[in-house]
């Protein structure tokens, strides 16, 4: 499996620290490349977003290396590595209500994890998290309350296993896009499905050049948030 990457990270026009943050993790194992994608959006409204943000990204990446590549090499790997991030995610979720009550403070994140290896996928997600399948046009995958009017004619139905579990398959010359609030909110979804077609995207600084033409679009509308994406190609 050849897959190309790219990410963007961009505080933005109107805030001046960072609250997203993100992860890109591969590792060539003896039965193939794994990658994992993480992007994680301190709450808006609640304290230290970025470090809430940090906390889950690290987290996770602590998680893929220590757990995640263990369990690929296991039967019946699809539903243990479900099981295992889900734990990951409560786990999270505790640490940072602890942490809070300790500082006197309210804090929260939207958390987006993607592990994709041999072409199969399963993304985990925790609050208002975004991800898309990207063809043609795009797909939602996460399904969430809050997102823009626009998106709910493009949601779809997929099989989760547990609350907020998806699995797939990707085929060649598709693609997954991981994203912030700020990435998605300030473009339509034929505007950012013309612009991420994965069959016109080649290499990896093109999946970074468009990335970033979207984000410099967003913020000409008007975007604030911070905006962050992650986007992976079968090649």
């Amino acid at each position: 499996m050849r897959v190309i990457s790219g990410v963007y990270w961009n505080t933005g026009v109107a805030k001046t620290v960072n609250e997203d943050s993100v992860a890109l993790e591969q590792v060539v194992t003896a039965r193939g490349r794994v990658i994992m994608a993480v992007v994680c959006d301190g709450s808006s409204g609640t304290a230290q977003g970025e470090v809430a943000s940090g906390y889950a990204a690290e987290e996770a990446v602590k998680w893929f290396y220590i757990k995640g590549i263990k369990l690929i090499d296991r039967k019946s790997w699809r539903g243990r590595i479900g099981k295992s991030l889900t734990g990951l995610l409560i786990h999270i979720r505790r640490e940072m209500i602890k942490y809070g009550q300790r500082k006197g403070v309210e804090m929260g994140v939207a958390v987006t994890i993607a592990l994709l290896w041999r072409r199969h996928y399963q993304i985990v997600y925790m609050g208002k998290g975004h991800s898309f399948l990207c063809k043609r046009r795009l797909r939602m995958l996460s399904i969430h309350h809050g997102a823009p009017a626009w998106w709910t004619k493009w949601w779809i139905t997929v099989r989760h296993q547990g609350t907020r579990i998806i699995r797939g398959r990707l085929a060649r010359n598709e693609g997954l896009l991981l994203c912030t609030d700020g990435f998605c909110d300030s473009i339509d979804p034929e505007r950012m499905a013309e612009v991420l077609y994965p069959r016109s995207i080649k290499t990896e600084v093109q999946i970074e050049a468009r990335l970033r033409t979207i984000a410099e679009y967003d913020m000409k509308q008007g975007e604030t948030d911070n905006i962050s994406a992650v986007y992976l190609k079968v090649m």
